[in-house]
């Protein structure tokens, strides 16, 4: 097809916190994804990442807001539609074996026979790097956190989706397992045509697996745009901090100071204004996206 596979449209979600406040997890967000692509959702902790990703999925219904998937509406979980979770661990049923994991959505999504949905779940794992033979039988305990990914990876897949959702999936691996998983993400990715968003607040590993990146800030879009665009010149006084906090391989290189955390006391206006050394009046009054070159966006008032 050649518009967006997939869409999200204005979407909302909200949760009451202890006193009677309301915290916007997610504050009108939309995007889209297109076949083949990998949209990056970057943002530190509870900037709303994972909220809009099990919103993506149909794990929490939004608020306001909706999402389409090849044009149509959609208004349930859809086996188009998976997701790969953070927690590797807490994802398996402790009691199940790995191949039963990746026989489950064999046997209720695509309606298999046991024996079909078994030699589908050993290919699958033949094909994230478990050889079936020895890891079939296995329970997720017996696993390192890596492998516990590649099952993760392998159940996402059985359903053959034709959208991947992927919640952090790297960051409580060590370096070297995180590359391997990377290079499977793409790998399956290009050879399955998937559209897929990709969760990280790891800047590191954005320009290794996606084509375009959305900066996420208090639930709200703040910069999005190609990856180069967006990594190397980024408009945002948030997207900026972020790229300045990245670690990289120079010890005698200044880190700058890090921005206090965000109070839910805030003043009204833009949603990184307590926090921005560039603020001034006119940030009183909420930014809108708009367009600084090309596809890139930037919701800020002095974005140049």
């Amino acid at each position: 097809m050649t518009g967006p596979l997939f869409q999200a449209h204005h979407l909302s979600r909200g949760f009451r916190l202890p006193g009677g406040r309301r915290l916007m997890a997610v504050d009108d967000v939309s995007f889209r994804l297109h076949q083949g692509e990998t949209l990056a959702l970057v943002g530190e902790s509870g900037s709303g990442k994972t909220t809009l990703g099990r919103m993506v999925v149909g794990l929490t219904a939004p608020q306001s807001g909706s999402l389409t998937f090849a044009g149509s509406a959609i208004r349930a979980p859809r086996r188009e539609v998976q997701m790969v979770f953070q927690d590797s661990a807490a994802a398996l049923n402790p009691r199940h074996s790995i191949g039963e994991s990746v026989m489950v959505p064999l046997v209720w999504a695509l309606g298999l026979r046991r024996p079909a949905a078994e030699a589908q779940a050993r290919a699958l794992l033949d094909r994230v790097g478990l050889a079936a033979d020895h890891f079939f039988a296995r329970l997720p305990h017996e696993l390192s956190g890596g492998q516990r990914q590649r099952v993760g990876i392998a159940r996402a897949l059985a359903p053959n989706p034709s959208v991947l959702v992927a919640d952090e999936p790297v960051s409580a691996l060590d370096v070297s397992v995180r590359a391997q998983i990377l290079l499977l993400f793409r790998e399956l990715r290009d050879e399955r045509g998937l559209a897929a968003l990709f969760i990280t607040h790891d800047l590191g590993v954005v320009r290794s697996v996606a084509q375009r990146v959305l900066v996420l800030y208090r639930g709200q879009v703040v910069e999005q745009g190609p990856v180069a665009a967006v990594m190397d010149r980024p408009r945002h006084p948030y997207s900026q901090a972020l790229r300045a906090a990245t670690p990289v391989p120079n010890p005698d290189r200044q880190r700058p100071p890090v921005p206090r955390p965000p109070d839910l006391g805030d003043l009204p206006g833009c949603a990184f204004r307590a926090r921005c050394p560039g603020a001034h009046a006119a940030c009183a009054v909420p930014p809108t996206l708009r367009a600084v070159g090309g596809d890139h966006d930037v919701a800020c008032h002095l974005a140049a």
